[in-house]
């Protein structure tokens, strides 16, 4: 009996060693044909991941995927006079050679089944390309003379009967230049010869590369300005805070007039400052200063500071610009004072209904250059502006996170510690940045955090991610970029904008074309659109600036 045990054991032990090697074995074969995607991989594996049909939005971690793709040195709004490239016949080929036309450029290789998709669409392209007078799309191919040669390239085009010449990227010079990772990856550039964008991955329509030419000819804003004046404005003339298409209910919120105010003087659009701030007038201003918010066409009786003082700043240099004269800026920032001050400290808001001051400061609605401004022509404004630059800069979290605390309470003299929204966390930034006052420590974070996880929804203090809002945000990055224009740093406004832009909708086969959010029309906000908007009107400036 002991004998037969012993048996027993043995073959138990046989079965569990099996059985071990087995399990290892499929772990073993499951990491290689799933594992994590990284810069290793094949080009064509790593597009795989690439093609999924979800939304970026709501997939952080999928977005993330997709920005290890993304080229990692085109210098947006940058020229790209030092490109060229070698013609089939041996001549050179500079892009400054081009200025004045806008040039779609696509890397591509005859070996890659995701060019070969594309290429497959090369009539319909022409066509779009065709409706143009001056676009011209450029074939680069990934030259690497292993894989490829200018014969193998060659070869496919005539066999494939594609319509566009291509020309060469010999030792891959600007592929690297440009840190390009994939092919296909296509480059925009305006007809002032500025890098615009970029898409890494096939282009999968005739939609879609029909925006991307609108994007270089019109600039980014155009086609976001159109779907926010068309389809995002209601009847009566305001932003409606979500897109509804199946609803009648509207409503409207400061913040976003208040933007939309402030890049109309960017473009120098009268006719939209205008129409901007006559709904302010007519439906927002029911009391002394702006309401917050209004719902089918009520508006509230409470007002937010950071409205207000944006609103202000753009009504004061919107009245030097375009000579508007009935524009009452000393009532305004008496009314300011009056009400969004207590003890020459700014506040967050005054219901007029209850006739009630808060009693906090949320720290993103420091405006230190609005109130610079007032203080110009009110001194009392100083100590505001004084107190305001003690209270944010004292709310200076930790070097490990150096971000700010959200609220500063009057009554406790404390800070909260409340959930940082980040979309807020970044508006304290940017208006620190706009007087000189922000931290390098805090821009690292900033680069560091956008290169790995992203920007995500909201923080605890102690800088871990709140569980349920691991998605970013348009209007996230388009703070960013603003905080990259003031500080004058292009790799900041690179990354900014290559998170931002991966959740814009390029396609003129759909109405959204234009909007930041879903393809089918859900999950686009006010806020989202008009600070992307603002932030290209603000880069466009720049590049504007830089050209002249």
């Amino acid at each position: 009996m002991r004998i037969k045990l012993e048996r027993i054991s043995k073959a138990c032990l046989y079965l569990i060693v099996f059985f071990c090697i087995i399990f290892f074995a499929c772990t073993i074969l499951l990491v290689l044909n799933n594992g994590p995607i990284s810069t290793d991989h094949s080009e064509e594996n790593v597009l795989k991941d690439n093609n999924s049909e979800k939304n970026e939005d709501e997939r952080p971690a999928e977005l993330t995927t997709i920005m290890n793709l993304s080229p990692t040195a085109c210098n947006l709004y940058d020229t790209s006079e030092n490109i060229f490239f070698t013609k089939e016949d041996g001549s050179k080929l500079n892009i400054k050679d081009l200025k004045g036309k806008v040039v779609v450029i696509t890397f591509w290789a005859s070996w890659c089944k995701y060019c070969n998709e594309e290429l497959k669409k090369s009539n319909e392209f022409l066509d779009i390309v065709n409706k143009f007078d001056n676009v011209e799309f450029l074939l680069v191919n990934k030259l690497d003379g292993d894989k490829e040669t200018k014969e193998s390239a060659i070869k496919y085009l005539n066999e494939n009967n594609i319509p566009f010449h291509t020309v060469f990227d010999e030792n891959l010079k600007i592929y690297k230049e440009l840190g390009i990772k994939i092919v296909p990856t296509t480059v925009i550039i305006d007809i002032n010869g500025n890098i615009l964008t970029y898409k890494a991955g096939e282009i999968k329509s005739t939609g879609e590369l029909e925006s991307l030419i609108n994007y270089g000819l019109e600039g980014a804003h155009s086609a976001t300005e159109r779907f926010i004046t068309k389809k995002l404005t209601n009847h009566l003339g305001g932003v409606n805070i979500k897109f509804k298409s199946e609803t009648k209910e509207k409503s409207t919120l400061s913040e976003s007039q208040g933007i939309m105010l402030e890049y109309s003087l960017l473009k120098n659009d009268k006719n939209l400052f205008n129409n901007t701030l006559n709904y302010i007038n007519e439906y927002m201003k029911k009391d002394r200063l702006v309401s917050w918010k209004v719902q089918d066409g009520n508006a509230t009786r409470v007002n937010a500071a950071i409205d207000d003082l944006r609103i202000y700043r753009a009504l004061n240099e919107g009245k030097l610009k375009f000579g508007i004269e009935n524009i009452n800026l000393n009532r305004y920032r008496n009314s300011i004072y009056k009400y969004n001050v207590s003890k020459k400290r700014l506040v967050d808001s005054y219901d007029f209904k209850y006739k009630e001051k808060a009693e906090k400061l949320t720290l993103c609605y420091a405006d230190f250059k609005t109130l610079k401004e007032l203080s110009k022509n009110d001194k009392r404004f100083i100590d505001v502006y004084d107190n305001c630059i003690d209270i944010v800069e004292n709310g200076y979290i930790s070097d490990k996170f150096p971000l700010y605390y959200s609220k500063y309470d009057y009554n406790g003299e404390t800070y909260t510690m409340d959930e940082l929204n980040s979309s807020e966390a970044m508006m304290t930034l940017l208006h620190l940045v706009e007087v000189g006052e922000l931290k390098e420590n805090t821009v690292s974070w900033i680069k560091d955090t956008i290169r790995n996880t992203g920007i995500l929804g909201r923080y605890k203090v102690n800088g871990d991610v709140v569980s349920g809002y691991e998605y970013e945000s348009t209007a996230v990055y388009a703070i960013v970029a603003l905080i990259g224009n003031e500080m004058n740093d292009q790799e900041l406004i690179n990354l900014a904008l290559s998170r931002m832009e991966k959740m814009r909708i390029n396609d003129t086969q759909n109405e959204y074309d234009g909007a930041f959010g879903n393809a089918d029309g859900t999950e686009i906000y006010s806020f989202d659109q008009c600070m992307a908007l603002l932030a290209y009107g603000r880069l466009e400036e720049r590049s504007n600036d830089q050209n002249e």
